[in-house]
């Protein structure tokens, strides 16, 4: 009997792999696919009329890490932004700009910073706050993005007040070219800002096998769960000492275009507008101060972390009404000593921190005095 050649059984062995692994992916589709896995959050193609990046319409799933912890459902409107209501023009509403942390991705709706406006605001009557709240948060969005997509949207709805939700990146993260959102107008950082501040990176569609590749569990799965795990394993920590860190003159002059172009593109006096500044990694500001005094590291300043500053300070001189998180966060965290996010896989605000934010954000509008909004949306 003729035994068999080393490359047939070289090649039988991989057939056999090969079949091995299809079962394999066969068997964990099928397994996933009844899982929340995280699933319907990803882009619209381009449609007439809206210029920046949308999520594509209908119900969501999402958690967090390899074991899918915290799943929420929730739904994404017809207008392209986390919310199971569709949005009313010419309805005086509050309007919330940031990224992720406005987005609400990580919380049920109900615990999302604009549900939790609304029931700040329907517990304080006094406050004179519209008792609506549109949630425009979008996630990877910077600085440039809130002032663009504010100016397209005043145009739309009637925002009697809005939120901006600044947190660490908010200005360097402005340079990067991001699929649908603005961007500074200026590639060179150190270069003053044009005539235009900020400029748009134009949207795409996406092609079939795009599409396709959506609707397996697996892929969504690597992706979308485990993709977050992998890529801290490849990040290095910084060498000691703080590097010097400054503001040019460029830095300086967009941050103050920025905060003077900021209430015409909302259409709104600059005392309708919060500004919330949160400060993360809430390890470094937060929880290591109140367990490990003597082990805190103090926060080396970055040309990120001054541009921001700046905009604190001269959106406040301005009229804006400025909310600072940290002393809040950290008197929650040390009178308390719960998480004030999803520490360790992820570092959004959790219900309890949002409820907090809500609460100081709703005080700081109420001080404001009431002249009649400057917003006058058109009716399409």
């Amino acid at each position: 009997m003729a035994t068999a050649t080393p490359w047939r059984v070289i090649g039988l062995r991989a057939i056999g792999i090969g079949i091995g692994g299809l079962l394999l992916a066969l068997v964990l589709q099928l397994a996933l696919s009844r899982l929340p896995v995280v699933a319907g959050i990803h882009y619209a193609d381009p449609r007439p009329g809206t210029p920046t990046a949308r999520y594509a319409p209908g119900p969501y799933v999402n958690s967090l890490s390899w074991d899918l912890r915290d799943a929420v459902r929730g739904r994404v409107n017809e207008e392209g932004f986390l919310s199971p209501v569709d949005y009313e023009p010419g309805k005086p509403v509050i309007g919330l700009f940031g990224d992720s942390f406005v987005e609400g991705l990580m919380v049920p709706f109900e615990h999302s910073l604009a549900s939790q406006l609304q029931a700040r605001v329907a517990a304080s009557p006094a406050a004179g706050l519209p008792a609506t709240a549109y949630n425009f948060g979008f996630s990877a969005a910077a600085l440039p993005h809130y002032l663009g997509l504010g100016r397209e949207l005043s145009g739309r709805y009637r925002l009697d007040s809005a939120v901006l939700v600044v947190i660490p990146g908010d200005y360097e993260e402005g340079f990067y070219s991001t699929e649908g959102q603005y961007r500074w107008a200026d590639d060179d950082a150190d270069r003053p800002p044009g005539d235009a501040l900020i400029r748009l990176t134009e949207t795409h569609a996406r092609g079939g096998m795009k599409k396709m590749l959506r609707e397996v569990a697996l892929y969504r799965y690597l992706h979308g769960n485990l993709l977050i795990e992998v890529l801290p394993l490849f990040s290095h920590p910084a060498g000691g000492g703080c590097p010097p860190a400054r503001l040019t003159t460029a830095d300086t002059q967009r941050i103050d275009r920025y905060v003077a172009e900021l209430p015409a593109a909302l259409r709104l006096p600059p005392e309708r507008i919060a500004m919330v500044f949160n400060r993360n990694p809430y390890a470094t500001f937060i929880y290591d101060p109140v367990d490990r005094p003597d082990h805190a590291a103090p926060s080396c300043p970055t040309r990120d972390s001054l541009a921001l500053e700046r905009l604190q300070r001269v959106a406040g001189e301005r009229g804006m009404r400025i909310v600072d998180t940290t002393p809040l966060l950290l008197d929650e965290y040390r009178r308390h000593h719960r998480l004030l996010d999803f520490t360790p896989v992820d570092r959004h605000w959790n219900g309890q921190t949002i409820r907090l934010v809500a609460a100081a954000v709703v005080d700081a509008l109420a001080k404001r005095p009431a002249p009649a909004p400057m917003n006058e949306p058109s009716a399409n």
